[in-house]
C-alpha cells in the first residue's frame, strides 16, 4: 500500500502546475480515495476509490458538506467524530497538514471500514479559486481487524493460562523475559520485575546440571518445550520445584520472534 500522504502531494502538484482540478485519469486509478473540498467545505472532486471505500456514489459525493455528508465519521473508540475536530476540517480552518489520521467510516449501508487519512491546503483553480483542502486515504480495515483478532487470540491464550497455570510469560527473540504475570509473586513470593530481561538459567539457579543444559539447548533451537520441572528457591529459603512449557511465537515472515508460555508450582506432586 502506498503512502496517502505522497498521492496527496502529487495531486497537490498537479494543481499547480496544471492549473486546474486534477482531471479524471489523474486520479481514477488511485488504490487511494481522494476528496477535494472548495473553502466551504463542499466537496468538489472525488475519485473512483473514494466512491468504493466511503460506499457512495461519486454524483452523491459531489456538491455534498460537511453538515450533509452520506456518511459518519468515528473516533477508533467507535464514538462520534464530530465535525470541527476531523482532519479535513481542521486542514480547512488552521491550514495544517492532518498525516495519517485513522477514522472509522459508517457508510449509508450500515457497514463499516477503517482508514487512514491525509489532508493537505492547496489553492484551487478555476471556477473554484481560492484556498481548498485535498484529502487522500486508504482503506486499513484488513489490517486494523487482523490486528484485533491477534489481540483477541492473545487474550484468549493468557485467559486459559490463568486458569491452568499460576502464572504466564513472555520472552523476546535472545531468550530474555520481557513478561511475567504476576501470579509468580503469589505463589514463590517473586516480583515479576525481577526476571525481565534476564534469561531462565541466569536467575540464581540452585545449580546448572544436565536438565538445564538440555532445556537451553531446546529453546535455542527455538522448539516448544512441555513439564520441563526445575527447582527454585524462595525468599524464605524453602525449595520449589516449577513446571514450565512453552511454544516458540514467529512472524509472519516465519522469523522467531520469542516464546510464551506458563509455568505451575508441582511441589507437591
Amino acid at each position: 500500500m502506498s503512502d496517502p500522504e505522497s498521492r496527496t502531494h502529487k495531486v497537490e502538484t498537479r494543481l499547480q502546475e496544471e492549473g486546474e482540478l486534477p482531471h479524471r485519469a489523474i486520479i481514477e486509478n488511485l488504490s487511494e480515495g481522494i476528496v477535494i473540498r472548495d473553502a466551504g467545505g463542499k466537496i468538489v472532486a472525488a475519485n473512483p476509490a473514494a466512491e468504493g471505500i466511503l460506499g457512495v456514489a461519486r454524483d452523491q459525493l459531489i456538491g455534498s458538506n460537511f453538515s450533509d455528508q452520506p456518511w459518519t465519521a468515528l473516533r477508533e473508540d467507535s464514538s462520534l467524530w464530530p465535525v470541527e475536530a476531523q482532519p479535513t476540517m481542521v486542514t480547512l480552518h488552521t491550514g495544517e497538514r492532518q498525516a495519517n489520521v485513522v477514522m472509522g467510516i459508517l457508510r449509508p449501508d450500515e457497514s463499516r471500514v477503517w482508514i487512514s487519512a491525509t489532508s493537505l491546503s492547496v489553492d484551487l483553480p478555476r471556477p473554484h479559486e481560492g484556498p481548498g483542502v485535498v484529502c487522500a486515504f486508504a482503506d486499513i480495515t484488513a489490517a486494523r481487524e487482523a490486528q484485533r483478532a491477534l489481540a483477541l487470540s492473545e487474550a484468549r491464550f493468557r485467559s486459559l493460562t490463568q486458569l491452568s497455570s499460576d502464572w504466564y510469560w513472555e520472552m523476546d527473540m535472545e531468550l530474555r523475559f520481557t513478561y511475567v504475570s504476576d501470579g509468580i509473586k503469589r505463589v514463590r513470593g517473586v516480583e515479576p520485575s525481577s526476571l525481565i530481561g534476564r534469561r531462565r538459567w541466569e536467575i540464581e539457579p540452585l545449580e546448572v546440571d544436565e536438565e538445564m543444559v538440555r532445556h537451553r539447548a531446546v529453546i535455542e533451537a527455538h522448539l516448544p518445550f512441555s513439564d520441563f520441572v526445575y527447582p527454585r528457591s524462595r525468599p524464605d529459603g524453602r525449595i520449589s520445584y516449577i513446571s514450565h512449557s512453552g511454544e516458540p511465537v514467529f512472524d509472519e515472515s516465519g522469523t522467531f520472534t520469542g516464546y510464551r508460555g506458563m509455568a505451575k508450582d508441582v511441589t507437591a506432586r
